[in-house]
């Protein structure tokens, strides 16, 4: 079972390869931005490291980042009904 949802995990390179053709809101991010943290409409606080292809729309804001856990880069979304605001550090 591990070996099939490491085959579906995304490398560095794979991500940085994919083109972005078709994104038209989505903000350069090469380098890499170094932070974005996601405050939400209940009170918590989500830090996101090393971002890549952040795009944000009148209702998500969605993004690629590195986990910390074992550095494999994945993809995150957030309504933007459920945040109070996000931020980023460049």
């Amino acid at each position: 079972m591990k070996k099939k949802e490491e085959a579906h995990r995304k490398t560095a390179q794979e991500v940085f390869a994919e083109p972005t053709a078709g994104v038209q809101e989505a903000i350069p991010t090469s380098p890499p931005i170094p932070q974005v943290t996601v405050f939400t409409t209940q009170g918590k606080t989500f830090t996101f490291k090393r971002i890549r292809r952040l795009v944000t729309n009148e209702f998500s804001i969605s993004f690629d980042y590195e986990a910390m856990s074992d550095e494999m880069y994945k993809h995150a979304t957030f309504f933007v009904a459920n945040l109070a605001g996000y931020s980023k550090t460049y």
